[in-house]
C-alpha cells in the first residue's frame, strides 16, 4: 500500500487519502477521480454494465484508469475493464474499503498455501474423526429419487445424505450435464467461461530483492511481481499476468524474456540466471456483465446435492475470499435443511 492508506483515517476516507497521495498522475486528474469516487461506490444498477462504462460515466481520468483501477480490475476479476463486471467490481472495492480500514490490508504468505489453508482444515478434520480418501477421483454422481444418494469414484460408491460438490467449475458442469434434474445447470456453468493467468518465475542472485513483498508494473507484459525472498526463496520473482491478451500467443521462452526485459527497465536488474512460466488456461470463470445472471446458488434440483465454489453466487469474483464465503454459504444452507428421516 502507498504511504496515504497507512495513515489513520476510517473507511472508505483512507481511500480518498491513498487517491489524492497517487504519485505519477497530475494533480487535476487524481481531484476529477476524487469527484467521481462516491458515485462510483454507490453504484447498484438493475442491469450490470462492463466497468470501462461505468469510469466513463463517473468521468475517472484516463491516466486514473490505466494507472488504478484497471490494474485492480486485473488482479481481482481476471478481465480487463472493458469486459469486466462493474458490478462485482463495486462490490470488491465496498468489501475492500467501505467498511473497515484493516480491510484493505495486504498479506503476505510467509508459507505456501498448502501448508495455511489445506493441511490445517485436514487436521481439524481428523481430529474429528472424519474419514478423508484422497487420490481418488468422482466421475458420478448417484441420485435416487430426485436426492442426493452418494458419489461414484473408479469402482466405489459412496453413499450420503449429502453431497458438496466443491469443484472448480469445469469439473462441475461436466458431473451435473450427467443428471437430467441439473442439466441447465450445468450448461449455465459451462457457459461462464474461463480466463488465464500465467505466472513467470525469474531466478536472480540471491541478493536480489524488491523494496517491498509486491509491486504493481505498468506498461506491461508483467502486472504485478512478487518477491519471493520474503517466502524464503532469495532472489525469487514470480510476475503475474491477469486475463486474456497478446501475451498468451507468446512462446514460454518469448514470454519470459520480455518479462525479464521490464523487470531490466524498471530495476536494471540483470538478465534472471534461469526462468520457467505457468499458464493456467481456465484459472477463473469470466466475470462479465451478463455471466453475473449466470452462476449458480448454492443449491440444486437434486435434494441433498450442493455447490460451493468461487464460481457461485458470492457477489465476489474468483477469488479465495468468494471461495470461503461460497463454502461458508453452502454450511448454513446445509444446516437449515431438515435431514430427510425427521
Amino acid at each position: 500500500r502507498r504511504k496515504g492508506l497507512r495513515r489513520p483515517l476510517p473507511a472508505p476516507l483512507h481511500l480518498l487519502w491513498g487517491l489524492l497521495g497517487l504519485q505519477g498522475i497530475p494533480r487535476g486528474d487524481r481531484l476529477r477521480a476524487l469527484r467521481g469516487l462516491p458515485a462510483l461506490l454507490r453504484f447498484s444498477g438493475c442491469e450490470d454494465i462492463p466497468l470501462a462504462e461505468l469510469l466513463d460515466r463517473h468521468r475517472q481520468p484516463p491516466s486514473v484508469v490505466e494507472a488504478l483501477w484497471t490494474p485492480l480490475c486485473l488482479g481481482a476479476l481476471n478481465l480487463p475493464p472493458a469486459e469486466a463486471s462493474a458490478t462485482v467490481f463495486v462490490h470488491v472495492l465496498r468489501e475492500s474499503f467501505g467498511r473497515r480500514r484493516r480491510h484493505s490490508d495486504l498479506l503476505v504468505a510467509r508459507r505456501d498455501l498448502g501448508a495455511i489453508l489445506p493441511a490445517p482444515a485436514i487436521d481439524f478434520l481428523r481430529a474429528h474423526h472424519a474419514r478423508i480418501v484422497l487420490g481418488e477421483r468422482v466421475t458420478q454422481l448417484l441420485v435416487e429419487d430426485g436426492g442426493i444418494a452418494g458419489v461414484r469414484a473408479r469402482d466405489t460408491d459412496y453413499r450420503a445424505e449429502d453431497v458438496v460438490l466443491a469443484t472448480g467449475p469445469r469439473a462441475a458442469a461436466a458431473l451435473l450435464e450427467a443428471v437430467e434434474l441439473t442439466r441447465d445447470t450445468a450448461r449455465d456453468i459451462a457457459a461462464l467461461g474461463s480466463a488465464p493467468i500465467c505466472t513467470v518465475y525469474l531466478q536472480y542472485p540471491p541478493d536480489t530483492a524488491l523494496p517491498a513483498p509486491l509491486l504493481g508494473l505498468l506498461e506491461g507484459p508483467g502486472q504485478w511481481v512478487f518477491d519471493r525472498g520474503h517466502t524464503g526463496q532469495p532472489g525469487l520473482m514470480s510476475v503475474v499476468i491477469s486475463g486474456p491478451g497478446a501475451h498468451m500467443a507468446l512462446t514460454n521462452e518469448a514470454l519470459a524474456a520480455a518479462v525479464a526485459r521490464q523487470l531490466q527497465a524498471v530495476f536494471g536488474w540483470p538478465m534472471p540466471q534461469r526462468h520457467w512460466v505457468i499458464r493456467e488456461k481456465h484459472a477463473t470463470f469470466r466475470c462479465t456483465p451478463h455471466n453475473e445472471a449466470l452462476r449458480p446458488t448454492q443449491t440444486t434440483a437434486v435434494g441433498g446435492l450442493w455447490l460451493a465454489g468461487d464460481y457461485t453466487r458470492t457477489d465476489l469474483p474468483a477469488t479465495l475470499e468468494g471461495a470461503v464465503r461460497s463454502g461458508l454459504k453452502c454450511a448454513h444452507s446445509i444446516l437449515r435443511t431438515p435431514a430427510p428421516d425427521s
